[in-house]
């Protein structure tokens, strides 16, 4: 059954060796004996104690502004457990609130409850506050926060990082022969940090025109306009935004002659939601982000047991979930070199792995939108 399947190997180590590294690979088994060993003598031992359940806190905002999402989140976890068992593993949902603050009390409550773990945060400022309380007692952080800025120190930022977006997305329109690109790029830190990247040395592609705008509806259809009057200096248009702000530039663009009908348009995984993807103006359009086909079923299931369509977001937490529980079933302490295993993990977003940085790196395909849904246009790596 294709759902059992999955679970026997959700979030094992990846088969396969690192792609930089020169030794075999690690396995989480040992081989069993070529030949039964001898029988010890018999000795009068006290019956073992029976494993104490691993105890791991899930810091979510279940109150404030993202209440929704936060409970989304935590729903996806408890499937996780649901469906993975959960006979060595406890799990101990906290609410973070809409401040670093709430999450610190928080983090301060499981800790003295005795938690190994902890999963979130899910905001950045407060990854950074709870991070300090947690590395004081040698306590993993594993935030599901984006913003790998707050990596390090003992926490692991598991979002999904807009810079390997961009590289992925860079070296498939290389590869496609579009090497000078135009940018168009909201004033923000995200875009920053994506147009940075493609001017990063050893970049297969050149960002030929970068334009700017703030986050208004006249400042976008300057930009706009400013970009069609460049048209000639570049292959590809580099559209790395999401939402309402990406359907409106999408429409302008086309009205412009510059639809992704008449040139290639490039996203990133902020593209990667049932909205936009409904929106015939993306459609031939390209980004990156992870394979959603383990989604579809997790969705499903999800769905039959909330009554409800996951967030999202919704998959890091199950995710998270899923390796804490794989770990702790397997008898595998929460240490940096369990949790960095070069091998990586794979879940519900394909591969992944942590690093000592703290930041995660991830296999990612290439999607065309497609009718409202995503094609693969460029399959993900099954292995690092």
């Amino acid at each position: 059954m294709t759902f059992l399947l999955f679970l026997s190997l959700l979030l094992t180590a990846c088969d396969g060796t690192a792609s930089n590294m020169g030794h075999e690979v690690s396995s989480w088994f040992q081989p069993m004996p070529a030949a039964p060993a001898a029988s010890a003598p018999p000795v009068n031992a006290p019956a073992p104690l029976p494993p104490r359940a691993a105890k791991v806190a899930i810091l979510l905002p279940l109150s404030g502004p993202q209440a929704a999402l936060g409970k989304n989140m935590l729903d996806a976890a408890q499937l996780a457990v649901l469906e993975l068992g959960r006979e060595k593993f406890e799990l101990m949902p906290r609410d973070s609130g809409a401040s670093p603050p709430q999450a610190v009390a928080a983090a301060q409550e499981v800790l003295k409850a005795g938690a190994q773990l902890i999963i979130g945060p899910l905001f950045a400022a407060s990854v950074s506050a709870v991070k300090a309380e947690a590395a004081a007692l040698r306590v993993p952080v594993l935030a599901l926060s984006n913003d790998w800025t707050v990596a390090g120190d003992g926490a692991y930022v598991l979002g999904f990082s807009p810079v390997e977006q961009a590289r992925r997305i860079a070296a498939f329109a290389a590869s496609r022969g579009l090497n000078r690109l135009g940018v168009l790029a909201p004033a923000t830190a995200y875009g920053d940090l994506v147009i940075a990247t493609l001017k990063e040395s050893g970049s297969p592609v050149e960002a030929a025109t970068v334009v700017r705008y703030q986050n208004t509806s006249a400042a976008q259809a300057l930009a706009v306009q400013e970009i069609a009057g460049r048209r000639g200096e570049y292959q590809a248009l580099f559209l790395p935004a999401g939402g309402g702000d990406l359907r409106r530039i999408a429409a302008q663009l086309t009205t412009k002659g510059l639809g992704a009908k008449q040139i290639p348009w490039l996203g990133t995984g902020l593209w990667d939601e049932a909205e936009t993807l409904a929106d015939p103006a993306l459609s031939g359009g390209w980004y990156a982000a992870p394979d959603p086909a383990a989604r579809v079923n997790f969705a499903q299931r999800y769905e039959r047991n909330f009554g409800k369509k996951p967030a999202r977001l919704a998959s890091l937490a199950y995710d998270a979930t899923a390796l804490a529980e794989a770990l702790a079933n397997k008898g595998r302490p929460f240490d940096d070199t369990t949790l960095t295993n070069p091998n990586g993990f794979s879940g519900l977003d394909g591969i992944f792995r942590l690093t000592p940085a703290g930041v995660t790196e991830r296999g990612l395909a290439v999607l065309e939108v497609q009718g409202g849904s995503a094609r693969v246009v460029e399959p993900a790596p099954q292995k690092f």
